[in-house]
């Protein structure tokens, strides 16, 4: 395997982790429980992965739960003041 294929195979198990971790989320009937940019947050400094391994597996996660409506903005919350 040469480095580009390495490359490619490693950016393809981070974006199935990501996508393995939201599934456990998105179960029928659970609203999102954060916003895309809070998850993003909480998987690139649990997960070690980058923006584009988190797109590859939201949208890979959205798809197979069947879950089209994450794929709409989460409602802004009250500021806590």
């Amino acid at each position: 395997m040469n480095a580009k294929q390495k490359a490619f195979a490693e950016a393809q198990a981070r974006a199935k982790l990501v996508a393995d971790w939201l599934k456990t989320l998105m179960l029928p009937g659970h609203p999102k429980p954060a916003t895309k940019a809070e998850l993003f947050a909480w998987a690139q400094a649990n997960l070690g992965v980058n923006r584009t391994n988190f797109d590859s597996g939201w949208i890979d996660a959205i798809e197979a739960m069947g879950r089209q409506d994450w794929y709409e903005p989460s409602p802004r919350r009250g500021s806590k003041t």
